[in-house]
């Protein structure tokens, strides 16, 4: 990976509070790109913090997303968090299909909101540093199938068309406050 997370952390620690007392992190960019590694990362280095991954919130492959996506997020998680309450919101099961997990998460310091659609601009209202991390075109497809499995090619191939459309449509990339790569 392509950047110091020693810098991250200061920037993400001298960030102001959008979301009540708790500074929200958004972690975007295209699927193989280290969303996922990096948010964890930062997780480790920041006390009292949390990760909330949007592969748990999508709603499956063809509705993930969605404005329900961002409505969902922002009223069974922002809101509450915003308040100083706890979030509760349901996460997807992908081998059933069905939203059938309930989490609840107490307001901590730091979440980091990590995959495509976390930094759409209803999002972005409540978080203080937006990350857009991407990686080089023709290793994104390789690295998800290596990690998921190949059988998920054809899934692959529409989520990258439509995450293309989701990060231009909103100018993701060009809101962001920092830009990496991970290689």
């Amino acid at each position: 990976m392509t950047y110091n997370i020693d810098a991250l952390v200061q920037q993400i620690l001298h960030s102001s509070k959008n979301c009540g007392d708790v500074t929200l992190i958004t972690v975007d960019g295209p699927a193989g790109s280290g969303k996922t590694t990096l948010a964890n990362a930062l997780g480790q280095h920041l006390d009292d913090s949390a990760v909330i991954h949007m592969d748990g919130l999508y709603d499956g492959w063809s509705n993930a997303l969605t404005p329900g996506l961002w409505d969902r997020v922002e009223e069974t998680i922002l809101q509450p968090l915003s308040q100083g309450k706890a979030a509760q919101f349901a996460e997807f099961n992908w081998t059933s299909n069905a939203f059938d997990t309930l989490t609840r998460l107490e307001p901590t310091d730091v979440i980091i909101l990590e995959g495509v659609g976390s930094s759409h601009p209803s999002i972005k209202t409540f978080s203080s540093f937006n990350i857009w991390i991407s990686a080089p075109e023709e290793v994104l497809l390789d690295r998800v199938l290596n990690r998921d499995g190949r059988h998920l090619r054809d899934q692959m191939l529409a989520w990258q068309v439509a995450e293309r459309e989701y990060f231009t449509r909103f100018g993701i990339e060009g809101n962001a406050d920092v830009h990496l790569i991970g290689n």
